[in-house]
């Protein structure tokens, strides 16, 4: 067996890593980075749209719900305050929501009534509402006439 003593005649070997090695790491590691960042944020911008979309979706379900259950009419309008930002009001039973900072716009049918049945009132065909992010990504949520609703990660749902 080989005594690393016997190696290197310091009194401590030496080990570690030396700063030439260290700078290189570093330097690899941001230039990944770097490349990486665009590919992020895009996908941190589809991630927050798309749950934006699906809260919209699951408050339009309950926005229904509540219309069967108290046998009445609710309404559901969003629009863009004076700020830029889209809110979403639901009439009479839940306080309106302000949508992320990202959201920047949206399209489609506004308002929505849903009578007592659950159904939209006044419409014979689905109808979209589309919302668009600052990136402009555009995700929608459908609405059928009889009120069942679906979200799609494009413009129109189909």
């Amino acid at each position: 067996m080989v005594n690393i003593a016997q190696i290197c005649p310091c009194r401590h070997p030496q080990v570690g890593f030396s700063t030439l090695e260290i700078l290189t790491t570093v330097a690899i590691i941001g230039i990944v980075s770097v490349l990486a960042l665009p590919d992020f944020t895009r996908a941190r911008a589809r991630t927050e749209l798309r749950q934006t979309v699906i809260e919209l979706q699951s408050n339009l379900n309950m926005a229904r719900m509540v219309a069967m259950n108290r046998d009445t009419t609710v309404t559901v309008t969003l629009a863009v305050l004076g700020n830029g930002r889209v809110q979403v009001s639901f009439q009479g039973f839940l306080p309106p929501y302000t949508m992320p900072v990202s959201i920047t716009g949206f399209g489609g049918t506004n308002p929505l009534r849903f009578n007592s049945y659950g159904m939209l009132v006044g419409v014979v065909a689905n109808q979209q509402i589309s919302l668009t992010s600052q990136s402009g990504l555009v995700y929608s949520v459908q609405v059928t006439p009889g009120g069942r609703t679906k979200w799609c990660a494009s413009s129109t749902c189909t």
